[in-house]
């Protein structure tokens, strides 16, 4: 059992970092230092997974981002006021940004990973306890 559980720590990590490499940290910099800023929404693509394209001010230079998953249920490109389009950015790279609050996201980034971390390393464990019998005597040696 001591080899089943370290092999799924070390799969759970694998996924982890395999997974939460690509969102998860410019999200997490974005909600602990990010900035905020008025922003406008310049198109909205309903189609293609609500696709939201945005632009803002900083420093008086214009930046300008796009974000799947619309604007906290924007579902138009036509409410362009600063109560309801804040852009966060990081004060080092402006270019950097994400329309609405990031907390939410990160939220939403880090529970399928977390999901993730449970359901997938123990299912190829099982998987391969019962297909290669070596492996099945392997583990319980541990026990």
């Amino acid at each position: 059992m001591k080899r089943f559980l370290s092999l799924w720590f070390a799969g759970a990590s694998l996924v982890a970092f395999g997974i939460g490499q690509f969102n998860v940290p410019l999200l997490y910099r974005l909600t602990r230092r990010g900035v905020t800023t008025c922003g406008t929404v310049t198109g909205f693509e309903p189609n293609n997974h609500r696709t939201v394209h945005y632009s803002y001010q900083v420093n008086d230079k214009t930046y300008s981002g796009a974000q799947e998953g619309g604007v906290g249920g924007e579902t138009s490109a036509s409410s362009n006021h600063c109560g309801r389009n804040v852009v966060f950015y990081l004060p080092e790279r402006p270019d950097v940004s994400c329309i609405g609050d990031p907390a939410p996201m990160l939220k939403n980034e880090i529970i399928p990973i977390a999901l993730a971390m449970l359901f997938i390393p123990p299912f190829f464990l099982l998987s391969a306890r019962s297909r290669y019998p070596a492996f099945r005597r392997w583990l319980r040696v541990g026990t």
